[in-house]
């Protein structure tokens, strides 16, 4: 279950970086128009997440053996 999320979190946080013209008005802290106003650190802290999670589903299946 964490290696899901894990994967989801980090697409999601390649998707948030994506520039569009889908997401209106606004604009990121870099300068472009994207889904999230807070682009990069919106990424980051789902990266962050991503890392955490792969990192307890290791520890996960390290405890398993």
């Amino acid at each position: 279950m964490r290696l899901w999320l894990a994967w989801i979190l980090l697409i999601l946080g390649l998707v948030v970086l994506i520039p569009t013209s889908v997401g209106g008005d606004k604009v990121s802290a870099l300068g472009y128009d994207a889904l999230c106003s807070w682009s990069p650190y919106s990424s980051i802290i789902l990266w962050i997440g991503a890392g955490i999670n792969f990192w307890l589903a290791g520890k996960k299946k390290k405890k398993a053996k």
